[in-house]
């Protein structure tokens, strides 16, 4: 029993940290890649972007000396589909919709994207989420949406094609999820780096054709953006989501897409002096309580795995000592 409450503990504060450092590269994430779309097209971007991590991602492997496999025949659908929904397509929809819609306001309506995946958790895994879990990403969403009537952004009722976009990559971002449920989480390193690698032979040559690079380099500002966007928030953010979906589940792993505007709003308000209204506040409120069901929902499942985990160790014990 002392052993289930630790393993527990310890899993609850990794989990935790896991989502907090996502929801961080998720908040920096949409303010670079508004910056760089000043710059650079949004098709170089996501090829950028891509071809970044996965150099930083086959680099990280060779010092760990762990080889990048090919990738055995029956997952190379899933590798596809996660390369495709998880990255190129809303990657290419988040530029595009960030030349008009402000920052801001991108990172509000991609938190839609946990009420999504709670959907395609039951459609595709065939796993109900439980009733807190449920109770948290509705609070969740409840406190993005006022967050979005409290905000100074402009209002988000007339919907505008870039702001259903944004939208379609939140789902875009919940089917992905549902097809990384199933990566080993023993391998996630090794896992990106393949999905990766899968997303720029799929991108690079579609950016040459269509938009290739210009003699002209980027200034030295919007190359370090796209640094930070390729190993910080592609990367080690992914390598950080893939390992939380396969543990804690996807509905769960979602939930920073509701903390990530909560986060830009307090980091805000600390940058640029600005002051949080009481509704600002009392949304952000709405936010945390919605994650924090959620966590209490993820939690209570792998307690109930462990225990049964640990039984099943008890049993084989006694067993063998009967023998």
């Amino acid at each position: 029993m002392i052993t289930t409450s630790t393993n527990l503990r310890s899993k609850m504060a990794a989990s935790l940290a896991l989502l907090l450092f996502i929801s961080f590269a998720w908040t920096g994430t949409i303010v670079f890649a508004k910056m760089a779309v000043c710059e650079v097209s949004p098709l170089n971007i996501v090829s950028a972007r891509l071809t970044i991590a996965a150099i930083f991602l086959v680099c990280w492997l060779r010092v760990q000396k762990i080889r990048l496999q090919a990738t055995p025949r029956s997952s190379c659908r899933t590798y596809f589909f996660i390369a495709t929904f998880g990255h190129i397509v809303p990657f290419l929809l988040i530029s595009w919709s960030l030349i008009s819609t402000p920052a801001s306001e991108g990172s509000v309506l991609l938190a839609t994207t946990p009420v999504f995946s709670s959907l395609v958790s039951y459609l595709r895994l065939r796993r109900l989420p439980s009733i807190i879990e449920i109770v948290g990403v509705t609070l969740g969403f409840v406190g993005t949406m006022y967050f979005i009537k409290a905000s100074i952004i402009p209002s988000v009722t007339d919907l505008s094609l870039q702001r259903l976009a944004l939208v379609a990559s939140a789902a875009s971002f919940a089917i992905s999820g549902g097809y990384a449920a199933r990566l080993p989480p023993d391998a996630n390193v090794r896992s990106t780096a393949a999905i990766i690698c899968w997303a720029c032979v799929i991108i690079i040559p579609i950016s040459l054709v269509i938009d290739p690079p210009t003699a002209n380099l980027p200034s030295s500002h919007t190359l370090i953006i796209l640094l930070l966007l390729g190993t910080v928030s592609t990367a080690i953010a992914y390598v950080s989501y893939y390992k939380l979906v396969s543990t804690d589940g996807l509905v769960f792993a979602s939930t920073h897409h509701y903390l990530v505007p909560a986060i830009g709003v307090v980091v805000d308000s600390y940058i640029f002096n600005e002051t949080l209204s009481l509704q600002q506040l009392y949304s952000v409120a709405l936010i945390l309580a919605g994650v924090a069901l959620s966590c209490s929902g993820a939690w209570r499942r792998n307690r109930q795995n462990i225990s049964k985990h640990d039984g099943h160790v008890a049993k084989v014990k006694a067993q063998g000592q009967h023998r």
